[in-house]
Formats: C-alpha cells, sequence, structure tokens
C-alpha cells in the first residue's frame, strides 16, 4: 500500500507543486576553469526562479545543473519544484505527506482505486473519477515559505 501512497503523492506534487530553495554554495575554481557547474538536489525537477542577491535572474541551464561563472561571488539561491521523499516499506507509520492538505486529501481516493483495480467484482473507476474531480480541482500556488534546503557536509557544487 505505500507504494500507492507514493505513487499518488508523486503525481500530486506535479499538479499542487512542493517549492523549495537551494542556496548555490560558494565554490573556488580549481584547474582555472572559467565557469562551474552545480548539480541541484536529488528531488529537483523543475525551476520555479533564481535569484541573485535577493533579485530574480536568469541563468544557464545543462540538464539539472547550474552554469555560473567561476567568478561568481553574489548570493545565488534556486528556487525549485521538488518531488516529495519517496515512501516505501520501511517508511515510517508517523510520516508527514509533504503535499499540501488539500492534495492530501485526494490520496484516499486514489489508493482505494488503485486497490479495487484488481478486483473483477467491484467497480474501481468511479473512485479513480472521484479523485480525478478532486485533483483537477487544487490550484498551484506558491506556498507562504518555501522550503530551504540545507546540506551538511556534503556539496552540491562545483565540477563536472
Amino acid at each position: 500500500m505505500n507504494a500507492y501512497f507514493d505513487i499518488g503523492q508523486k503525481a500530486l506534487a506535479t499538479r499542487k507543486r512542493i517549492v523549495k530553495v537551494y542556496e548555490i554554495p560558494k565554490t573556488k575554481a580549481l584547474n582555472g576553469e572559467k565557469y562551474l557547474k552545480y548539480t541541484m538536489p536529488a528531488d529537483f525537477y523543475g525551476l520555479s526562479r533564481l535569484w541573485v542577491d535577493e533579485e530574480v535572474a536568469s541563468g544557464v541551464w545543462q540538464g539539472k545543473r547550474l552554469i555560473l561563472p567561476a567568478e561568481e561571488t553574489r548570493k545565488v539561491e534556486v528556487e525549485y519544484y521538488a518531488y516529495p521523499t519517496t515512501i516505501t516499506g520501511a517508511t515510517a507509520d508517523d510520516y508527514e505527506f509533504e503535499i499540501e492538505q488539500d492534495a492530501q486529501e485526494c490520496l484516499p481516493f486514489f489508493v482505494a482505486a488503485q486497490h479495487l483495480v484488481t478486483d473483477l467484482v467491484v467497480d474501481s473507476s468511479r473512485i479513480l473519477r472521484i479523485y480525478e474531480e478532486l485533483a483537477a480541482n487544487l490550484r498551484d500556488t506558491l506556498p507562504p515559505n518555501p522550503i530551504r534546503v540545507v546540506t551538511v557536509g556534503r556539496s552540491y557544487g562545483g565540477g563536472n
């Protein structure tokens, strides 16, 4: 059943997006590089905005990597859309869903429909339709305070 909740939460996170902010670490160029490539966190699936010294900016991207001049000294933050943490069989029972409350309210219908899809006696399409109607009514708005991603003892930046 955890797999159904995982699939449902990830699908809903692309409709009612989770927004996080990742600050690019200051990295010194090695070997005289002119540009540095900064790989985004593993949960990154799309760019919302790029901030440079608290102002919206644009940047050069290569896949999920931001390319910056090696001499960049300003504060650079990437506001991005994130996938939620994967729910596995080992996930604790007190796990809190990362999607917004209104999106969470769709999950029981999704999970129930998935459970019943293999039952030849019960028609799961009605429950799936309820899920689809609820999900279609979700409004994708930015949360009031994006989640800050803090990396301790690990760097996502620099090099290739």
